[in-house]
């Protein structure tokens, strides 16, 4: 702390370090000498291993993308066994049968948007979004005149 005239205090007294020439209080001449090289303080592990993932971080960064690239490749390779196995067994499974689109009867309500299927299921696209959004449910848990009120 230097000396100040207004708040009566002292200057502290400064020595020269032997080692750099740079004027040091006397009170932090121990804690200077540390720091300029007479005395360093031994590292830690910490910082030890800091500095060595530092020096070797791309090395380390590059082993791990090996390893794993390498444990893709071999879980691709067992997958792709596994489909080879499965391609030779023959499927149990009997196709599921399409239907053909045919429109509503007249005396539907919705006969006149299901002459197109396109726009029939784009009808029914929004009519789900919009009970989803109205009520929080499907258009199959709405009760009828909720459901009105969402067609219309």
């Amino acid at each position: 702390m230097e000396g100040d005239a207004a708040t009566g205090t002292r200057p502290l007294p400064k020595g020269k370090c032997a080692s750099c020439s740079k004027m040091v209080s006397k009170s932090n001449m121990a804690k200077h000498r540390k720091l300029c090289g007479k005395k360093k303080p031994p590292k830690t592990r910490k910082v030890i291993n800091r500095e060595s993932y530092a020096r070797h971080k791309v090395k380390i960064l590059n082993k791990r993308f090996e390893q794993r690239t390498f444990d893709r490749f071999r879980r691709l390779e067992v997958a792709r066994e596994k489909l080879v196995k499965l391609r030779d067994m023959p499927l149990d499974v009997e196709p599921i049968k399409t239907r053909e689109w045919h429109p509503e009867p007249s005396s539907s309500v919705v006969h006149g948007i299901s002459q197109d299927p396109y726009l029939f299921a784009y009808s029914l696209k929004a009519l789900k979004e919009r009970c989803k959004k109205l009520y929080r449910v499907g258009p199959s848990m709405v009760e009828w005149p909720k459901f009105y009120k969402a067609v219309m």
